[in-house]
This record gives C-alpha cells, structure tokens and sequence, in this order.
C-alpha cells in the first residue's frame, strides 16, 4: 500500500510540474500588475500563488473563484 501511495504523490508531482508555461507566465504578469496594493503583494510570498495554481493544473481556458479567502 505504501508504495501505491508513494507512486501516486510522484506522479501528480511530475504531472503538476508540466504546467503550461504561458499560462504560468500570464500568472506571473498578473502578480505583477500595478492594480495589485503592498499588502497584497506582500502575501505571495506565503500564499505562493503562481505555484498553487501550477499545482492545480491551471490552464488558459479556466477561471479561478476564490471563496471565502482567510487573512491569517
């Protein structure tokens, strides 16, 4: 069973770390953008926003809905 469950955390790694690489780019120009104040900003660098959505698989064709988001 352990090595089912190791095989399976290595392959959704491998897997999630192909991540479309313009839409991780559009990601990153986004954080970026001068819309966004310095608290928000400062946050990336826990929340680490370009890597969750990688993570998840985010494509250029879907759109993200953050609900009910915590401030700490």
């Amino acid at each position: 069973m352990q090595r089912i469950a190791g095989f399976l955390v290595l392959f959704f790694a491998i897997a999630t770390s192909n991540a479309d690489e313009q839409t991780e780019q559009k990601v990153r120009e986004a954080m970026d953008s001068d819309v966004r104040n310095a608290a928000e900003t400062a946050r990336d660098r826990n929340r680490r926003p370009v890597e969750t959505l990688a993570f998840f698989g985010l494509k250029d064709d879907m759109r993200v809905l953050e609900l009910l988001p915590g401030g700490g």
